[in-house]
């Protein structure tokens, strides 16, 4: 296991530990938690655009479904929008 410092301003500091304490975890586990969600979202919008560009679909669909979505910035904007919403609850 790595160790990570990180600078973040004394507001942020303070939000992540009132919602570590709500949660009932570490600020640690917390960040470990946000980084995992945060590389989740960032590899399966990877895995749909390499399936969209093969053109492959899901199992058991026909020829007259259309293929797996493109994930588009948006949608990780998306994302990152609904990771900060956690932060800020």
């Amino acid at each position: 296991m790595s160790t990570l410092t990180i600078r973040m301003p004394d507001a942020t500091h303070a939000r992540l530990r009132d919602l570590a304490r709500a949660r009932g975890v570490s600020i640690n586990k917390l960040i470990e938690e946000i980084a995992t969600a945060t590389l989740s979202a960032h590899d399966a919008e990877g895995r749909f655009r390499l399936l969209a560009r093969r053109g492959q679909r899901p199992e058991g669909l026909g020829g007259d479904e259309a293929i797996i979505p493109v994930a588009t910035t948006e949608d990780a904007e998306e994302v990152e929008a609904a990771a900060q919403g956690l932060l800020s609850s």
